[in-house]
């Protein structure tokens, strides 16, 4: 009989620090969870994405039952493939890619913001854009017809546009610096005026 209750407090014993060990080694699995996550945060803040990446991957391995992490990681691939069509001048595709970023549910709040921020920017952009490429076929159609004055005037509401050196207006500043410089060679007089010495 005395050997029967050891033996069941020996098996209780076993069960009591087995019960404590799983019990460690899962307020260790969360505490790496959680830290893991925060990492991810303010990697995430300080734009070092591929590393706020590498951070949520680590923290889904740690808890793979909770989809914050996975929804994390979706949300950053799909800001870094917006800035790399954005960098790449892809506006539209950079555009749409923003769009979905801040609109993902349940999201990175500083991602939303900036995805946002972007999409505006460049719907922004892209309406200014469409202005500008009117008042340049203007302006052509004047040099063509031999109104360099006015074709310059036109160029020059685009020219002197304050954003124009921005990278969404590459394209129509070249195009629009280059119309004028031909405009300008036949508004020049063909013989310069010489200054006469006194």
């Amino acid at each position: 009989m005395r050997k029967k209750v050891l033996i069941g407090l020996g098996v209780i014993l076993l069960a009591i620090v087995f019960i404590g060990f799983g019990f460690t080694k899962n307020v260790e699995v969360q505490k790496e969870y959680e830290q893991a996550m925060e990492r991810g945060m303010t990697q995430t803040k300080k734009c070092e994405y591929q590393a706020a990446k590498i951070s949520f991957q680590n923290a889904a391995k740690r808890k793979q039952d909770d989809p914050q992490a996975e929804r994390n990681i979706k949300q950053l691939d799909l800001y870094m493939k917006a800035k790399s069509a954005l960098n790449q001048r892809n506006y539209d595709q950079a555009k749409k890619l923003f769009d979905q970023v801040a609109d993902a549910d349940h999201g990175l709040n500083v991602l939303v913001r900036r995805s946002s921020a972007y999409a505006t920017e460049i719907e922004e952009a892209q309406n200014q854009l469409a202005s500008f490429e009117k008042l340049y076929d203007e302006a052509v159609e004047c040099n063509e017809e031999g109104n360099y004055a006015k074709s310059n005037t036109l160029l020059t509401s685009i020219l002197k546009y304050r954003e124009i050196n921005e990278r969404y207006y590459d394209s129509i500043s070249a195009k629009s610096k280059h119309l004028k410089h031909e405009n300008d060679r036949f508004l020049a007089p063909a013989y310069p005026v010489k200054s006469e010495r006194k």
